[in-house]
């Protein structure tokens, strides 16, 4: 790569983070469907071409944001060696503690799915799966879903119960999983 390919990967780089510092700042008050594309290039600080070049409306850069969360928590997962389920969902809760506003951004406007889209879209290809046990695709899914549900089921009761209290709900689930009959 050129210096000048360098310096341009930078630029659109600390663009695009503006673009989502704006968006974030704005849905602080305001939920998404109020923004208007000129309140986020505004704020900004850049032209409405600039924003287009990049983006074809807010919600892309929410969707973009969840990508970039799934392959840094897949990649995250991946690194612990050889966890317990309750390690894996500590693990896994302590990840999303430090996005909650995002995913509180998420949830307030009804943009809960992304986070699975971009797990469905990452899982397969990710260290997790290639490292784990999950190379079933029906394993993949059982567990992909279970986990969005719980922390959707996080997220809506306010993100108030930490990690390792988590943990032990997951281990009281799966204690009564296995008391279930076939």
């Amino acid at each position: 790569m050129t210096d000048r390919e360098g310096r341009r990967k930078h630029q659109i780089r600390e663009t695009k983070d503006s673009f989502r510092q704006a968006l974030f700042q704005l849905l602080d008050k305001q939920t998404l469907d109020q923004i208007r594309v000129s309140h986020l290039y505004e704020k900004a600080g850049y032209a409405r071409r600039t924003f287009y070049r990049h983006y074809l409306g807010p919600e892309d850069i929410l969707r973009e944001e969840a990508e970039q969360l799934a392959l840094y928590l897949f990649t995250s997962l991946a690194g612990l060696d050889n966890p317990s389920f309750g390690d894996f969902v500590e693990h896994f809760l302590t990840f999303w503690e430090k996005e909650k506003r995002f995913l509180q951004i998420l949830w307030r406007n009804q943009l809960f799915s992304l986070v699975y889209s971009s797990w469905a879209n990452h899982i397969t290809g990710s260290p997790l799966v290639q490292k784990r046990q999950f190379k079933n695709s029906y394993q993949q899914v059982y567990v992909m879903g279970g986990m969005f549900h719980l922390l959707q089921a996080w997220v809506e009761k306010g993100c108030k119960d930490s990690p390792g209290q988590m943990r032990h709900i997951t281990r009281q689930i799966i204690k009564g999983l296995h008391e279930v009959k076939e």
